[in-house]
């Protein structure tokens, strides 16, 4: 009897074991990824890479490739690169990818600790440097987003906290309410597939732009759409 216990005591032991070598593994599966638009520099990657995992952009991929990623971070964004991407000048693979990205809706956020021409100011025209935040505006009315690194930290912790505490948000909304769409971009696909799902009121943000296909989808089907405060 005494060995049949002993034998089940380091049964359980060893199962114990298992199980927390298991869960340790998923939790590091589980991390949210993140898009990176260059390697990240030491102080980044210690911020953030403990919570998320992160992911560099290569000239190969595609956007498809990340279906399932909805956030991306310009981490530096030099002149030129600014330039291209506030006039929609894509000559880079790179900057293609960044602009795509931002067609399917998704979050991009840029570091203004990575912004460079920030670190000429005052040793430059002011009409050239006022072109450049003009530049920066014109970014910010495409649905990027310019954050502080802290900012950043605490913008992503809070949109986790939303998610986890709402599971099942988009299944279990009714047709008579309104549905949240908080996104940069509102596209048709969107449209449709919330349609689809019997939600046909929405809250959108005032920042959001909504492409002219989708407005036209909105007004075929008298969907009905509430404009509230919102970045």
């Amino acid at each position: 009897m005494q060995k049949e216990e002993f034998i089940e005591t380091i049964v359980k032991e060893v199962l114990k074991k298992l199980n927390d070598q298991s869960d340790n593994s998923k939790n590091e599966f589980e991390k949210e990824k993140i898009l990176l638009s260059q390697k990240a520099d030491f102080q980044f990657a210690q911020s953030f890479r403990e919570k998320y995992e992160l992911i560099e952009i290569e000239a190969e991929n595609e956007v498809a490739d990340f279906a399932d990623v909805e956030n991306l971070i310009i981490t530096q964004l030099d002149l030129k690169s600014l330039i291209e991407l506030a006039e929609l000048i894509q000559v880079e693979a790179q900057l293609e990818f960044i602009v795509k990205f931002l067609f399917e809706g998704k979050n991009i956020y840029i570091i203004e600790e990575g912004l460079s021409y920030r670190n000429y100011h005052g040793n430059v025209p002011q009409a050239l440097y006022d072109k450049l935040i003009k530049a920066e505006e014109k970014l910010k009315s495409y649905g990027f987003v310019f954050l502080g690194l802290n900012q950043l930290a605490a913008e992503l912790e809070m949109k986790n906290e939303s998610k986890n505490s709402t599971p099942n948000h988009l299944e279990t909304k009714t047709q008579s309410e309104y549905f949240r769409l908080d996104k940069k971009l509102i596209d048709l696909s969107i449209i449709q597939k919330l349609y689809q799902k019997n939600h046909s009121k929405f809250e959108i943000p005032q920042s959001s732009i909504v492409t002219a296909l989708a407005k036209d989808y909105i007004k075929d089907q008298k969907i009905e759409i509430e404009y509230i405060e919102g970045r």
